[in-house]
Order: structure tokens, then sequence, then C-alpha cells
């Protein structure tokens, strides 16, 4: 799933449930590549999250390496990452894989694995996920921030069971061209709580 088809997804799911849409724009996403989709934050339907409550509800309210699990050997029991089992069955080369085994060797049902402190499921591996900030290095400290107004790439957070290791980190982060598309790259949503 692109970024035009997540935020055009989590639009057609407000509708369906009778929520006021987040996004306009969204018929022009995939031929502005992304710059013209707006979010009107006074709405109450579903969305795709900033890349700050993205990393907020990873971490639950913990410092952990991976979103329920704090070692390498350990983010197999809390998510479907490349582990070995995928290795050999891929041929991967050494490295690309955690030293542990999750039981899958490419995409899971969504909470097939332990959820973190929030009860939240598969903030590490299955799929990494769109959010809506423009990709960009980070610039000072602020609370919730929400990413450049322009850029070329969207982020995408939480590590796939395709990736490096590395790349299941809480604090790794990516840019996406919005039209980019593969298997390991899909979607949460969130809504406003008034």
């Amino acid at each position: 799933m692109d970024w035009c088809d997540a935020v055009g997804f989590a639009n057609t799911l407000s509708a369906r449930d009778g929520l006021r849409a987040a996004y306009s724009g969204v018929d022009q996403c995939k031929s502005s590549a992304g710059t013209s989709v707006r979010w009107d934050r006074s709405s109450d339907g579903y969305r795709l999250p900033t890349e700050a409550e993205w990393g907020y509800a990873a971490r639950a309210g913990t410092h952990r390496l991976f979103a329920g699990a704090e070692s390498y050997e350990g983010v197999c029991t809390v998510g479907n990452v490349s582990d070995l089992g995928a290795k050999a069955k891929f041929g991967w080369p050494d490295g690309y894989s955690m030293p542990c085994t999750d039981r899958h060797h490419g995409l899971s049902p969504v909470g097939s694995y332990s959820s973190n402190a929030w009860g939240l499921h598969d903030m590490t591996g299955n799929v990494r996920e769109w959010c809506w900030d423009w990709y960009a290095g980070y610039t000072g400290t602020s609370t919730d921030p929400v990413g450049p107004q322009s850029g070329t790439d969207r982020v995408r957070r939480g590590g796939s069971w395709d990736g490096y290791p590395s790349g299941a980190r809480v604090a790794h982060r990516r840019g996406s061209t919005p039209d980019d598309r593969y298997s390991g790259l899909g979607l949460r949503l969130v809504r406003t709580s008034s």
C-alpha cells in the first residue's frame, strides 16, 4: 500500500463510520506526489499518526530498544522480524536477520505476538507503517511535533518481516516516496480523542 492509498483508505473508513474525513486533496495525491493532501486537525475521522505519535505509542512509556523487548534476541517474542528462519528460507546474508526465530517467514496475522505495555500489537515488525510527516532530519526539540510542511519522502516506522534488524528498533526512521509500495509496507490508523 502506498502513502496515497493509505490516506484514501483512512477517508473511506471515516465515511463508512459517519466521521468527518481527516484529509482533503486525496483525489490528486498520486499525480501530485502527495503534496495535494491536507490534514484537517479538527476532524474526528481516521488518519495516519504523526511520527511523534507513532514513536510515543511504540515506546508505551518505556525506553526499550524495541516495542516490548530490550534485546535483539528477545525481539522475536514481540514482533515479526527478519529472523533465522527467514534467513534460511530466503538465503539472506549474515547480519540481515535477528539471532532468534519468530515463527513467521512472511506477513503474519495482526496480533500474533505479545503487545507492548499499552496493549498495542505489531509496533515492531510485520510491516513498516506510514506516518503523516514528510521525512527530514530532526531539528530542535518540541512537544508533539509535526514534521516539515513539504518534502519528497514520507516517514515510515516500525521495521518489517523482511528488513535489517536495526530497522525494527523503535528509534529507527526512514522515508519513502508517497508512491512506494511493497509487501513490507502498510499502515496503522488513529483518531484524535476529544
